[in-house]
């Protein structure tokens, strides 16, 4: 969805991230290949996956008796340039930078 937001907004005229800071979410592998590259929210596709079938096991296990429940799943940013941010530095190799 964030890529066909920058496509729109470029194709409109609008500078990311001069006039719109952009952000996207599941930092798929084609965002840091973008012009500009796309910052993005990272959640454990794994994690993910694996949440979902244990909950799927568990519903067929009650057998049709639902319970609601809530999970939180840890994420990071991927800072990069359409959010107008300086990325995060690199740190020195062999002392250098």
């Amino acid at each position: 969805m964030a890529i066909g937001a920058l496509s729109a907004l470029r194709e409109a005229g609008v500078d990311i991230p001069g006039d719109m800071a952009l952000a996207g979410f599941d930092d798929i592998p084609v965002d840091q290949y973008l012009t500009p590259s796309l910052t993005s929210v990272r959640v454990g596709v794994y994690n993910l996956g694996v949440l979902a079938i244990e909950r799927a096991l568990d519903a067929q296990r009650q057998r049709g008796e639902h319970r609601r429940c809530q999970q939180i799943l840890s994420t990071t940013l991927a800072i990069r340039e359409s959010c107008g941010c300086e990325p995060p530095r690199r740190p020195a190799v062999n002392g250098t930078d």
